[in-house]
C-alpha cells in the first residue's frame, strides 16, 4: 500500500453488519469490497425493532430511521389474550436518550446502507473458506470456487457460521436451547395497531412481539418452548405456528394469518459462549460472527452496527495518528468486548423469564412487570440503548500504514 492509498478492506458478508461496515468506513473515507456467499442479495421478508443507539448511530451515517421506518410512541406489554399488563411512553424514552426507537423493514434499511456507501464494491455467490497471512503483511482470502483475493484488513461479518470466528475461536461450538424463534410481516389493520405501536406479549414458555412499520405493515417475532432438537429440525407451517398461539390476542393470530407463507422465517434459539478474541493481526469480527445473542432483547442487529462504527471509528484514529492497523483491530475489539458481553448475557437473561413454564413462576413474572416502579422499568429498558456516538475522523493522507508485531501463523 503506497503513500496515497487508503487501506484495502475485505468485508466477509453482504447482510446488516457488512453493509453499516461499508457505510461507516466510507464516512471516514476507506472503501470496502464485500463478498457475500448467497448468489442474491435479498434480505429475509422481516423488519426489525431498532432502539436509539441503532437509530443514532444510523443518523451519524447518513441514514435516517425516521424517514424509512417509523419511530415508536407506545409500547404495551400484554399477557396472551391481549390484556395490559403495563404501558410504556416509548417516545418519551426516546426525546431523553436523543433519537428514537423505530420500527423498519430489513430490506429497506439494507438498501439505505448500500446508498451510504457508494463507493462499495459486493461480489455475491463467492464463499469464503479460509484465510492466511502472507509475511509480507496483510491477509489473503482462499475461496471456495480456488480463486483467492488479498488485502490490508480482514472483516469477518458473515453471521453465526463466521468463517473467520471459525479460524479465530474453534473451541466455541454452538449452544442450542429449548426455543424456536418465528419472524414474519404482514399487511395487516387493526383498531389496536395505531402508529408507532409496539406489543409485547408473554405467556407461558411463549412470547409475541409486534411493531408498526407504517404503510399499514406490520413487524412480528414469536418465540415457543420446545426440544432443542424438534427446534432445529423444525419445518412446520403458518398454519402449525398458528396452532401455538390458539386462544392468544385476535391481532396476533391476525399478524399470522397475513404473512405469505413463503415469508414465514424460522429459527432454532442458539448462540455461543461469549468469546473475548475478536481476532490477531489485520483481522477482527463484528455482528453475529463476534457475539451472536439469543432473541428477545432486539439488540443483535443494532449492535452490529455499532460495532461497525466503532470499528470505522477505531481504523480512523489510528490512520490519522501512526497508522497502525493491527493496533486499530485491538483497539476496536477493546472498545467493544466489554459492552457486547452485556448485553449477550442480557439476552440469556430474557430469554429465560420469556420460556417460563410454571404458572406460579409465570404470574410472578407478569406481576413484576406490572407493579415494579416506573423509575426502575425505564432504567431496565433504557440502559441497552445507551451508547455514544462519536463524531467520525476522516482519514487524511499520510504515509505507509504498518501492521505492529508478527503476522504469525494461523493458530
Amino acid at each position: 500500500m503506497n503513500s496515497s492509498q487508503q487501506p484495502r478492506v475485505i468485508v466477509l458478508g453482504a447482510g446488516i453488519g457488512g453493509l453499516a461496515t461499508a457505510a461507516a468506513l466510507h464516512a471516514v473515507g476507506i472503501a470496502a469490497h464485500l463478498y457475500e456467499a448467497a448468489a442474491d442479495i435479498v434480505p429475509a421478508d422481516t423488519g426489525l425493532e431498532l432502539g436509539s443507539n441503532a437509530n443514532a448511530t444510523l443518523r451519524a451515517l447518513g441514514v435516517d430511521l425516521n424517514v424509512i421506518g417509523r419511530p415508536a410512541r407506545q409500547l404495551e406489554v400484554c399477557g396472551p389474550r391481549g390484556g395490559v399488563i403495563r404501558r410504556m411512553n416509548v417516545a418519551d424514552m426516546g426525546v431523553e436518550l436523543g433519537a428514537a426507537t423505530a420500527g423498519v423493514h430489513r430490506r429497506t434499511l439494507c438498501a439505505a446502507l448500500r446508498r451510504a456507501a457508494p463507493n462499495c464494491r459486493v461480489t455475491t455467490g463467492t464463499r469464503a473458506v479460509g484465510f492466511d497471512m502472507p509475511a509480507t503483511g496483510g491477509v489473503r482470502v482462499h475461496f471456495a470456487d480456488g480463486h483467492h483475493t488479498t488485502g490490508d484488513l480482514l472483516i469477518g461479518a458473515d453471521g453465526f457460521d463466521s468463517v473467520v470466528r471459525a479460524r479465530v475461536q474453534p473451541a466455541r461450538p454452538p449452544i442450542t436451547y429449548d426455543q424456536l424463534t418465528w419472524q414474519g410481516t404482514a399487511d395487516l389493520r387493526h383498531q389496536r395497531i395505531t402508529p408507532g405501536w409496539i406489543g409485547h406479549y408473554w405467556g407461558t414458555g411463549q412470547r409475541f412481539g409486534m411493531i408498526e412499520l407504517g404503510g399499514g405493515k406490520v413487524s412480528w417475532w414469536a418465540t415457543t418452548t420446545m426440544p432443542a432438537a424438534a427446534a432445529g429440525a423444525w419445518a412446520g407451517t403458518r398454519e402449525d405456528v398458528l396452532a401455538h398461539y390458539d386462544g392468544w390476542a385476535s391481532e396476533v393470530r391476525a399478524a399470522i394469518e397475513a404473512t405469505p407463507r413463503s415469508a414465514l422465517v424460522a429459527e432454532p434459539a442458539r448462540d455461543r459462549d461469549f468469546g473475548a478474541e475478536w481476532g490477531y493481526g489485520p483481522v477482527t469480527m463484528l455482528g453475529d460472527a463476534a457475539h451472536p445473542m439469543l432473541p428477545g432483547l432486539n439488540h443483535g442487529a443494532a449492535a452490529a452496527i455499532e460495532d461497525a462504527y466503532v470499528l470505522a471509528h477505531s481504523l480512523a484514529l489510528q490512520l490519522n495518528g501512526d497508522r497502525d492497523l493491527v493496533a486499530a483491530l485491538r483497539h476496536y475489539e477493546h472498545r467493544r468486548i466489554p459492552r457486547t458481553r452485556r448485553l449477550v448475557e442480557e439476552s440469556r437473561r430474557l430469554a429465560r423469564t420469556g420460556s417460563i413454564t410454571n404458572p406460579v413462576l409465570r404470574r410472578g413474572r407478569d406481576i413484576a412487570i406490572g407493579y415494579s416502579p416506573n423509575g426502575l422499568i425505564r432504567r431496565i429498558t433504557m440502559d441497552p440503548m445507551r451508547f455514544r456516538v462519536e463524531p467520525l475522523p476522516t482519514v487524511r493522507t499520510g504515509g505507509p500504514a504498518r501492521y505492529s508485531g508478527s503476522q504469525g501463523l494461523l493458530r
